[in-house]
């Protein structure tokens, strides 16, 4: 089991088990991916951390692990050089690990997306990629994104006009939904218009970090490992629901050649 470790400089372990437990945290740590590390955890049973005199950085800090609730906690927590290799993942924040982590290893204790399909990654680990989008219906409905349904966490209320059951995308997920509807129609349109890779990676990294504890903090710790220019667009065409299109489009072509 490689769970990684991280080293947060200028923060004490008893400060951060606190913003772990309340879900409180100040802007600094919001910037640099801390939060959406620690976010879905609200048992500290599963979460250690260790004050730290100095550390990859020699500022003083904290050293703390998460681990998923089919896991053991690390055995040993702390900073010793000569034993780890730590990478720096952000201002302020480094990470260790005994090995590759694996996606079983970065697994969230609670699951946002529970559609997903399977992606190989770079290293030729297997990742369970969310499906923002379904494309349901008839081939000229799947292409409309109005029409698509979310497997994101939702609200459903009775509409008290229509008497209606209607469900919208909750708040938090409201601006990814709509990221995934941009690259939706982008593969659909087939824009001749130049690709920001720092846009479409923000959007793939946060898709990921649905479900594990992927976000930006690994993607730069163990970079090259996982998602690269080569297989971005595997992900990015799962997530928005375009490789359920091409799929039923390739299957009915089938069909209608028998």
């Amino acid at each position: 089991m490689a769970v990684p470790v991280l080293f947060v400089e200028q923060l004490a372990a008893d400060d951060l088990l606190q913003c772990i437990q309340r879900q409180t945290w100040a802007d600094e740590w919001r910037d640099v991916g801390v939060a959406d590390y620690f976010a879905d955890v609200r048992n500290v049973d599963s979460v250690a951390a260790n004050d730290a005199k100095t550390g990859p950085g020699n500022v003083a800090g904290c050293v703390a692990s998460v681990w998923p609730e089919s896991a053991d906690p690390p055995e040993v927590l702390g900073y010793f050089p000569q034993e780890q290799n730590w990478r720096q993942a952000a201002p302020g924040v480094w990470v260790t690990c005994d090995g590759i982590p694996r996606p079983q290893d970065l697994e969230r204790h609670y699951i946002s997306a529970k559609s997903t399909e399977s992606v190989v990654l770079a290293n030729g680990s297997i990742w369970d990629v969310p499906l923002l989008r379904e494309p349901m219906g008839r081939p000229e409905q799947m292409v409309l994104p109005e029409l698509h349904s979310s497997g994101l966490p939702q609200s459903i209320r009775k509409n008290p006009e229509t008497g209606l059951w209607q469900a919208s995308v909750l708040p938090e997920y409201a601006e990814l939904f709509e990221l995934s509807r941009k690259w939706f129609e982008f593969f659909i349109v087939r824009e001749s218009a130049e690709v920001r890779w720092a846009d479409l990676f923000d959007y793939v990294v946060r898709v990921m970090g649905l479900n594990y504890r992927y976000g930006h903090l690994m993607h730069s710790a163990f970079d090259g490992e996982w998602i690269t220019t080569e297989n971005i667009w595997d992900v990015a065409r799962v997530s928005c629901g375009y490789e359920l299109v091409c799929r039923h489009s390739n299957e009915k072509k089938k069909m209608m050649a028998i």
